[in-house]
């Protein structure tokens, strides 16, 4: 008697396990930070909600203990699975790759569109749904149409699941699908799992899944309720030890907790507390990764403003410097700028000195072409970081003495801006970078005077009113027409070629 073929399931018994990061993700290749979270909430969940198919993320369901077991079920089980193979996370592609070898069909691939400059051979002939991410957000326009494909497509595989979209199906055609238990006991679990914990009490932490815990620390961080958001983000990392976005959430909260402490010691303890947790957890002192990096500068920054301690400067700067060339991002950058202006009034060598200020103008104008060319990207008024890159670009302006450029730009930030408290710190800071350009201009007025001038070349000097001293060897004479030019007499060595000349200017007014 032959087996009866199981009934087709309806939409709602249909479900979708979705393989992919959560948080920030840094793009080691181009060092870019992607938020993830916003790329299931704004483009997969819709498309599945549309269709009316359950989906869900390993960090949706409350599972205490190892998740190892459950996910292999997950990957095998479900009906569709999804993977997002952005910033190249290596367990997405591991799991994408136990999904193709065990299911012909219904996995759907996606990625942001600048992986495809860099798509590993093995997946280059395979359907990759590509989106634009911004990085802190997706834009509105690129939100509806990513949605409408993949609830498109979605449609198509329900009604009539086309053909194979696993390569190892497609390239070893007769390969069996491996045969495993009923699904229905799984299936169960999880929809017991996902409503038991939607009726959880809020209050309760035990009872709710990793990305609830991550939402409320990251609502509690954001209202600066940073005792709460430190024991939320200490729950999660027990969760998922691993995660390095976790473990900079938790520094990050850990040292701004007592960043408005009076008591130095208390700061003090709180900034090495959350430097200890990057060393550890991340790798601090050898890391490429440009969020840890940005922490980094941003600590020991700190911790030289409360000790004093020269090496937490040095620190601070070689943190922000690193994350600046790694991933050529405006915060990094702006950052090593100022504290290169800071170093410049801290160093005894007037040769050092001009160098650290040179240095700060030359990653400066860098900063602006990157801020400008945000600013030129279409749906840039979309970011979520618009009012930051514009305070950045006002900034780098101001630190190359084109105070013009500032003006026409503060009516913008002051559009996007999001309170009181955010242009008061941009006021503060300028007034310590204007403070700390002025001391180094009284130092070196005339190093500082041609800092300014450098994207302004200076009206030439009449020669009427300049004498010119050539010193060399043997001291030419230099004769002088009123009114016409100046001329240099090289004597006995007119026959050889000029390596250097050193010029004294004098004016006099009669």
């Amino acid at each position: 008697m032959a087996k009866k073929k199981p009934a087709a399931k309806t939409k709602d018994e249909l479900n979708c396990f979705v393989i992919i990061g959560f948080g920030m993700k840094t793009d080691y290749a181009t060092g870019r930070t992607l938020n993830l979270d916003l790329t299931y909430q704004k483009l997969i969940k819709p498309a599945f909600d549309n269709v009316g198919i359950r989906c869900f993320r390993a960090i949706d369901v409350n599972v205490t203990g190892s998740i190892d077991k459950l996910m292999y079920k997950w990957i095998y089980h479900a009906d569709f699975v999804v993977a997002d193979l952005s910033t190249m996370n290596a367990n997405v592609f591991y799991e994408l790759g136990v999904r193709h070898a065990q299911r012909p069909k219904t996995t759907l691939i996606m990625a942001e569109n600048e992986l495809f400059k860099m798509l590993p051979f093995d997946l280059s002939h395979t359907i990759i749904y590509g989106y634009e991410h911004l990085g802190e957000e997706i834009a509105e326009k690129e939100t509806q149409r990513f949605v409408g494909v993949l609830s498109d497509q979605l449609r198509k595989l329900v009604e009539s699941p086309m053909e194979e979209d696993s390569p190892v199906f497609t390239y070893l055609p007769g390969m069996v699908a491996p045969q495993w238990a009923d699904p229905k006991e799984l299936i169960d679990e999880l929809r017991t799992k996902l409503t038991e914990q939607a009726a959880a009490d809020p209050g309760d932490i035990k009872d709710q899944s990793l990305a609830i815990v991550v939402e409320r620390a990251e609502a509690a961080k954001n209202a600066g309720d940073y005792p709460t958001a430190i024991a939320l983000f200490k729950t999660a990392n027990d969760n998922d030890p691993k995660d390095i976005f976790l473990k900079q959430r938790l520094a990050l909260v850990t040292y701004k907790s007592k960043e408005k402490d009076e008591d130095d010691e208390v700061a003090i303890a709180a900034l090495k507390e959350a430097e200890k947790i990057l060393e550890e957890s991340c790798q601090l002192s050898i890391s490429n990764d440009p969020e840890t990096l940005g922490l980094g500068g941003a600590i020991n920054k700190r911790l030289h403003e409360r000790t004093g301690d020269i090496v937490y400067f040095e620190k601070s700067i070689d943190f922000y410097e690193r994350g600046f060339y790694v991933k050529h991002d405006y915060y990094n950058g702006i950052n090593a700028a100022f504290m290169y202006t800071l170093k410049a009034n801290l160093v005894d060598n007037e040769f050092d000195a001009i160098v650290c200020y040179g240095r700060a103008k030359m990653i400066r104008q860098k900063v602006v072409e990157i801020c400008l060319d945000l600013v030129g990207q279409e749906g840039f008024e979309k970011r979520g970081d618009c009012e930051w890159v514009y305070q950045t670009l006002a900034q780098a302006y101001l630190g190359m003495d084109q105070e013009d450029r500032v003006r026409e730009i503060l009516p913008k930030i002051e559009a996007f801006s999001k309170g009181s408290f955010d242009m008061t710190t941009f006021r503060d800071q300028n007034q310590k970078l204007i403070e700390a350009m002025e001391a180094f201009k009284r130092r070196y007025p005339v190093a500082g005077k041609s800092a300014a001038s450098a994207e302004t070349p200076e009206e030439p000097a009449t020669a009427q009113s300049t004498a010119v001293t050539v010193t060399g060897p043997k001291k030419p004479e230099a004769s002088h027409q009123p009114g016409g030019p100046i001329s240099i007499g090289l004597g006995s060595h007119q026959d050889k070629p000029v390596k250097s000349i050193e010029v004294t200017c004098k004016v006099e007014f009669t």
